[in-house]
């Protein structure tokens, strides 16, 4: 009977830990399985044209998506994601990307920076309808030559 006990509770206790593991991002979805890219104008201006691209429904996908046009330096990955709302209202979120991000970022100049931060800030902010967002490498926030990105960037930051 102890073998028994002792074998249900490994069982309840892999099982919950394993629920706890889910990705956060995965629960945080909205609006079906299309989302609206901010994409830098070829051009050189500080502008973005749209395109509405399909997506298979994960959050990390849209960054992947942006790498895939060109619009995040390439290996860009979003790790992690996370938001406050007022129950109905997305107001802010964070989102941490990799160090690869990081590092391409810190490649580029002035308008460079300005074109990928203003894709994944107007990207995301669109998707999940939200007020702002917090964007960092690590949990920490960017630090560039150019900016110090340590407060909630919003649609209008970038245009």
């Amino acid at each position: 009977m102890k073998k028994f006990i002792v074998l249900a509770l490994s069982l309840a206790l892999t099982f919950g830990l394993v629920a706890c593991v889910a990705e956060p991002e995965e629960e945080f979805h909205v609006g079906g399985n299309t989302v609206i890219l901010y994409l830098p104008c070829p051009d050189g201006t500080q502008a973005f044209e749209t395109m509405e691209a399909r997506f298979n429904g994960s959050i990390t996908n849209i960054a992947l998506l942006l790498v895939e046009h060109g619009a995040l330096p390439q290996d860009s990955e979003l790790m992690d994601l996370h938001h406050r709302s007022d129950g109905e209202i997305t107001l802010e979120f964070t989102i941490d990307m990799n160090e690869a991000f990081l590092q391409g970022l810190l490649q580029m100049g002035s308008s460079g920076e300005f074109a990928i931060m203003g894709s994944l800030v107007r990207t995301f902010l669109t998707h999940f309808d939200a007020d702002s967002v917090i964007v960092t490498v690590g949990g920490a926030f960017i630090e560039t030559g150019h900016n110090v990105y340590d407060w909630p960037l919003t649609y209008d930051c970038f245009g």
